[in-house]
C-alpha cells in the first residue's frame, strides 16, 4: 500500500512536467525523446524512493535513525537530478554547476545508511495497520486520478498535440494506479473486518456480529409475521479441562465444539463464539418451537459423543437455553439476556439439558442475585445458625454424633436450607469464610455440650471439594481444634464422593494429617459415584454414609435394596462404620438393622435441631441409662437368617414390630 501510494504520487508529480514541458520540446525536435525520458524517470524515482521511506517510518513505532539518514540520502539525489532537469531544460546540460555536490552527499549518505548499526532492524516485522481511509487521504487520491484527464483538456483548450506516446501511457496508467491501490484497500479493510468481527480460535463471529444478525433478522421477522429462536449454550465443567489438560487442549476442544455446532444448524442459521465456553445459535424464521427444541437436542446429543484431543477421547456436556421471538423478547438484548437466564436454569436442573425460557426465570434469577449480595454480609450479621440432626447407633437406640447443618435465617425469606445458598457460596469463593463459621461454630458448641457434663458424641461437619481447592484444611481443622478446645477424636469430617474419587496426592495427603490429629473423615452420598471403590482401601476413610436416595427406595423397588446390601457388605468387608441418612419409616429402619448397619439419622428419630433443643435430647440420654428409645423398636426375628433378607425382597423378610416410639421434636 506504501508503494502504490508513492508510486501514485510520483507519477502525479511527473506527468504535469511531461505533459507541459519535456513532452513538447520532445515533440518539436528540440531534445532527443530518450533524454527527455531519462531527464524525468531520474527526479521520479527519487521522488518514489523518498515517499516510500517516508510512510515506511511512519508506520514504525521506533523510526530508526538508519532511516533518517536514507531521506535525507534520496533528497539530495532528488535535489542533484532536478538540478540536471532544469539545466536539460534551458538547454546546460548535465555538467551544470552544482550538480556534482548532492550527488555525491546523496550516493555517501546512501553507504552510511546501509552501515549504520539500526540497519540490521530492517526486517522486524512491523504491527499490520489497517490503511487510514480520511477525507484528505480521498481528496489526493480522487485528484490523482483525475489529473490525467485535466491534463488532456488543459492541452486540447491550448490546442497543443495530445497524441504523444509518453503523455497517453502516463495519462492511462495513473487512474490504473488509483484503482488497484483502492481495490487493495478495500480487500485490507474487508479483511481485517472479517477478522475483527470473528472468532480467531474458532472462526465463527463475534458477538457484536451476531447481535448485527440478530438485530436484522428480528426486524424481518416482525415484517414477515414470522418467528426465531436464540439458543445460548454453555459447556459443562469446562474449567476443569483448561486446569487439568492445559489451555492447549481448551482451545482444540472449543474448535471441535464449533464444528460439530455448524452441523446441527441450517446454512441461513448462524452460529457465533460469545466468548470463553459460551456459544449461541440464532435461528431465523423457524415455523414452530418445536423445530428450535429439535435443534437444542440435537446440540445435546453431538455433545454427548467423545471428543478426541489427541490421543485422549475427553466426554464433555452442555446446557442449552432457549428464548423464542415474539414471546421472549421484542429487542436483541431481551432475547439474549433470556437465553442466557433459560440456559442457566438448565445447569441449575443437573446440566446436560436444555430450558425453554419462562417468565418465572428471570424472578428466579434476581432472587439468586439478592441471596448472592446477602450472602457477603450473612455472617457478619448472625443470620447463619446451625441446626444439629442426630445420628443413633441401630444397636442400642443412643445418640452417638450429630451433624451439623447450617441454616441461614434471611430477614426477608424466612430460614433457608442449605441448598439454597451453598452452590451460591462456592460459585462465588464465599465457601471458604461461611465454611471457617460453620466449623468453629461446631467444634466449639460440641465442646460445651462435653464442659456441660453431657456424654461426648461425635460432631460431623461437612467439607466441599470447593473448600480443598481453596484452602490448607488441616491447618485449618488444626486451628479450629486448638481456639476450640475440642477432644480432636470428637470431630468428624464428611467429604462429598467425588472428592474422595479424585484421590489425588493433596487430597492423600490431607486426609492423612487428618487422621494423624486423631479427627475422623467419612464419605458422604455414598454409591451416587458407583464406579471405582479403591480409594475407600487407599484413603484414611472410617465411614461411610449410604446416599439417601438408596435408603429411600428401600420397600419400593427390589434392586434397589440389594445395591444396599452391597454397600453394607463393602463397608464391614473394609472395617468401616456404616451409616444410613435419609430414614424416613419403620420398614427402612427395620431392614438397615437386619443387614447390621451401623448407624442410622433421619426424620424417622429426628429433624435437624437447634443447640437447644438437641441438648434437651442429650439430657434425656443422660437421664435414660441404658438402651435407648430404638430399642423398643425390636429386634429381628431370630428365626430368619440374614441371608433370607439379602433376597429379593428383604422387607418382607423383616419380622412386624411391637410398637413404635420415635423421638419427634419438642
Amino acid at each position: 500500500e506504501c508503494a502504490f501510494s508513492s508510486l501514485i504520487a510520483a507519477f502525479s508529480a511527473a506527468l504535469p512536467v511531461w505533459a507541459f514541458v519535456l513532452g513538447p520540446m520532445a515533440g518539436h525536435g528540440h531534445m532527443h525523446m530518450s533524454t527527455a525520458i531519462g531527464g524525468l524517470v531520474l527526479p521520479a524515482l527519487d521522488l518514489f524512493l523518498l515517499l516510500l521511506a517516508v510512510r515506511i517510518v511512519r508506520l514504525t513505532a521506533q523510526p530508526m535513525s538508519a532511516y533518517s539518514v536514507l531521506m535525507l540520502s534520496f533528497a539530495c539525489l532528488l535535489a542533484a537530478h532536478c538540478i540536471a532537469l532544469i539545466g536539460l531544460v534551458k538547454g546546460v546540460g548535465w555538467s551544470v554547476a552544482g550538480l556534482q555536490g548532492p550527488l555525491l552527499l546523496g550516493y555517501g549518505l546512501w553507504g552510511v545508511a546501509a552501515l549504520h548499526p539500526s540497519m540490521g532492524d530492517l526486517f522486524e516485522p512491523a504491527p499490520r495497520v489497517p490503511p487510514a481511509v480520511g477525507w484528505p487521504r480521498l481528496v489526493a487520491l480522487s485528484a490523482a486520478a483525475m489529473l490525467g484527464p485535466v491534463v488532456l483538456a488543459v492541452q486540447s483548450v491550448r490546442r497543443v498535440p495530445v497524441g504523444m506516446p509518453g503523455l497517453a501511457f502516463v495519462t492511462a496508467c495513473l487512474p490504473g494506479l488509483v484503482v488497484v491501490l483502492l481495490v487493495r484497500m478495500v480487500r485490507e479493510r474487508t479483511a481485517l473486518e472479517h477478522q475483527a468481527r470473528h472468532d480467531d480460535l474458532t472462526g465463527l463471529p463475534r458477538r457484536d456480529l451476531f447481535d448485527d444478525r440478530l438485530a436484522i433478522a428480528m426486524a424481518a421477522a416482525h415484517q414477515r409475521g414470522k418467528g426465531l429462536a436464540v439458543l445460548f449454550i454453555d459447556l459443562d465443567r469446562f474449567k476443569k479441562v483448561n486446569d487439568s489438560l492445559g489451555h492447549a487442549a481448551g482451545n482444540q476442544l472449543l474448535q471441535l465444539v464449533a464444528k460439530r455446532l455448524l452441523h446441527c444448524v441450517r446454512d441461513c442459521d448462524t452460529v457465533a463464539r460469545m466468548g470463553g465456553d459460551e456459544f449461541t445459535i440464532l435461528m431465523p424464521e423457524f415455523e414452530s418451537e418445536a423445530d428450535a427444541v429439535a435443534v437444542a437436542r440435537k446440540v445435546l446429543a453431538v455433545f454427548r459423543e467423545p471428543f478426541q484431543l489427541g490421543k485422549r477421547q475427553l466426554y464433555v456436556t452442555g446446557s442449552v437455553g432457549v428464548a423464542v421471538y415474539p414471546r421472549d423478547g421484542d429487542t436483541a438484548e431481551a432475547m439474549m439476556k433470556n437465553a442466557d437466564a433459560a440456559m442457566y436454569a438448565a445447569k441449575d436442573r443437573g446440566r446436560d439439558t436444555y430450558q425453554l425460557y419462562r417468565p418465572v426465570l428471570n424472578a428466579m434469577a434476581h432472587e439468586k442475585l439478592d441471596l448472592e449480595s446477602g450472602l457477603h454480609q450473612a455472617i457478619e450479621r448472625g443470620e447463619l445458625e446451625l441446626h444439629y440432626q442426630p445420628k443413633v447407633a441401630v444397636q442400642t437406640g443412643r445418640v452417638e454424633g450429630v451433624e451439623a447443618l447450617v441454616r441461614w435465617r434471611h430477614p426477608e425469606l424466612g430460614l433457608l436450607a442449605p441448598d439454597r445458598f451453598i452452590p451460591l457460596a462456592e460459585e462465588t469463593g464465599l465457601i471458604v469464610p461461611l465454611g471457617e463459621w460453620v466449623l468453629e461454630t461446631a467444634c466449639a458448641q460440641a465442646n460445651e455440650w462435653v464442659q456441660n457434663g453431657y456424654p461426648p458424641i461425635q460432631m460431623a461437619v461437612n467439607l466441599s471439594a470447593r473448600q480443598f481447592q481453596l484452602q490448607v484444611i488441616p491447618d485449618l481443622v488444626s486451628s479450629v481444634l486448638r481456639r476450640t478446645g475440642l477432644d480432636p477424636t470428637l470431630l468428624e469430617l464428611e467429604l462429598t464422593e467425588s472428592l474422595a474419587l479424585q484421590g489425588d496426592d493433596v487430597t492423600r495427603e490431607a486426609l492423612e494429617q487428618l487422621a494423624a490429629m486423631g479427627v475422623r473423615c467419612a464419605v458422604d452420598d455414598f454409591g451416587v459415584g458407583f464406579s471405582n471403590f479403591g480409594y475407600l482401601d487407599t484413603l484414611p476413610i472410617h465411614e461411610i454414609k449410604i446416599d439417601k436416595t438408596f435408603v429411600a427406595k428401600i420397600g419400593e423397588d427390589s434392586e434397589q435394596p440389594a445395591l444396599v446390601v452391597g454397600i453394607v457388605a463393602l463397608g464391614r468387608g473394609l472395617g468401616l462404620k456404616v451409616v444410613a441418612e435419609g430414614v424416613e419409616n419403620r420398614r427402612q429402619l427395620d431392614v438397615l438393622r437386619a443387614l447390621d448397619c451401623d448407624t442410622i439419622q433421619g426424620y424417622f428419630f429426628s429433624k435437624p435441631l437447634p443447640a437447644d433443643e438437641l441438648a434437651t435430647l442429650l439430657m434425656l440420654e443422660v437421664v435414660s441409662p441404658g438402651q435407648g428409645r430404638l430399642s423398643d423398636l425390636g429386634p429381628v426375628t431370630p428365626r430368619r437368617r440374614k441371608s433370607d433378607i439379602e433376597r429379593r425382597d428383604p422387607v418382607s423378610a423383616v419380622e412386624r414390630p411391637r410398637r413404635v416410639r420415635p423421638l419427634r421434636a419438642g
